[in-house]
This record gives structure tokens, C-alpha cells and sequence, in this order.
């Protein structure tokens, strides 16, 4: 889940073949590209994320995700 708190949230989807990085400014932005981006054929290959983890509740929060993928 995205971190409501974080002062600027980052998103971005990386694309092995093409060499290029698309940028987005929302979480509901970055999942529409992705989910437009997986296809069939095209695979994840690495996640990095980073934000705040509650302990308490189990729930992580990100402040930045990016996604490697093979296209």
C-alpha cells in the first residue's frame, strides 16, 4: 500500500530491453502501467521498495517501488 504520510512518493517501472524508466507520480498511475505492462510474455524480475513498516499491524507502507521488467 502506498505511504499516505511520505512527502513525495516515487514509482517507476523499468524496462530491461528498452533501457528506459517510466516515471509516475501515483500510486493508482503506477499500478495502471504495470498492469498494462504485464503481459503474457512479459515478466517481473526484481522489486525494490522502501517506506515504513508497522510492526503492530503487519503493515508495510511505501514511500518509493520500483519494478524490473524483462520487455
Amino acid at each position: 500500500m502506498p505511504d499516505a504520510s511520505a512527502a513525495y512518493a516515487r514509482f517507476a517501472i523499468a524496462h530491461v530491453t528498452s533501457r528506459t524508466i517510466e516515471n509516475l507520480g501515483t500510486f493508482d498511475a503506477f499500478v495502471t502501467a504495470l498492469s498494462a505492462d504485464l503481459t503474457g510474455t512479459v515478466a517481473v524480475m526484481q522489486v525494490a521498495a522502501d517506506g515504513p513498516y508497522n510492526a503492530t499491524t503487519g503493515v508495510f507502507s511505501a514511500d518509493q517501488i520500483i519494478v524490473l521488467i524483462n520487455d
